[in-house]
């Protein structure tokens, strides 16, 4: 569907357009942005209907081998320590024991940028991968049902909200690289998480309190 705001859109995952199944179990998703990072299905995510508060679908991931992914030509995301925004509409379930929900870059040491569930305490993190590079809140991920967990960065500031309300900030200088993509496991392959997801959207920019309000809404 059209955004509000389309200005440095370079990834736009949403399960209203582009998702593609056999039967109830999906195949792929493809990116509407027009940066061609389309994923493909890992496992047997599932189509769940009208699952979220809006009554649009949703993927479910069961944590057993269920995952989206992209591992090369990752296009125009966001790279090293360059600004950004990430939206991701999801429901965590139980995280069984890995830090997932959706994260690019690598499994090396502050080479990721994702929104995920903590693996240890279950709450919502910015992951960034590796000690001291892992940014934590105290919000539990499973008890919060629907939300809209979002992130932006500019200048080594990061601001993480949920819903719009802000749950952490800090500092930090990203490395960032495009190795892959990936929703619903760890990004090092340790394994998956039970989750359900409806979007995804990374802006090359930092958007503003009200464009970010807008997206939101």
């Amino acid at each position: 569907m059209p955004l509000p705001v389309s200005d440095g859109l370079v990834l736009q995952l949403e399960t209203d357009s582009g998702l593609s199944a056999a039967g109830s179990t999906v195949v792929s998703w493809k990116d509407a942005s027009g940066s061609g990072n389309d994923l493909t299905a890992v496992g047997d995510p599932s189509v769940s209907e009208a699952t979220t508060p809006s009554g649009a679908l949703a993927i479910a991931f069961d944590g057993v081998d269920d995952r989206l992914e992209r591992l090369a030509g990752l296009m125009a995301l966001p790279l090293g320590n360059e600004a950004r925004t990430v939206f991701f509409v999801v429901r965590y379930i139980d995280n069984e024991g890995v830090s997932s929900g959706f994260a690019y870059g690598d499994d090396q040491g502050n080479q990721t940028f994702g929104l995920v569930s903590s693996w240890d305490s279950a709450d919502l993190e910015l992951q960034g991968y590796g000690t001291n590079r892992d940014f934590g809140t105290t919000v539990p991920a499973a008890a919060q049902g629907w939300i809209v967990q979002s992130v932006t960065l500019s200048a080594s500031q990061f601001q993480h909200y949920m819903n719009g309300t802000l749950i952490g900030s800090g500092t930090n200088q990203f490395a960032t690289d495009l190795q892959q993509i990936v929703i619903g496991a760890e990004i090092g392959g340790k394994g998956e998480s039970k989750l359900e997801v409806a979007a995804v959207m990374v802006y090359d920019r930092a958007l503003s309190a009200a464009e970010q309000t807008s997206v939101n809404s």
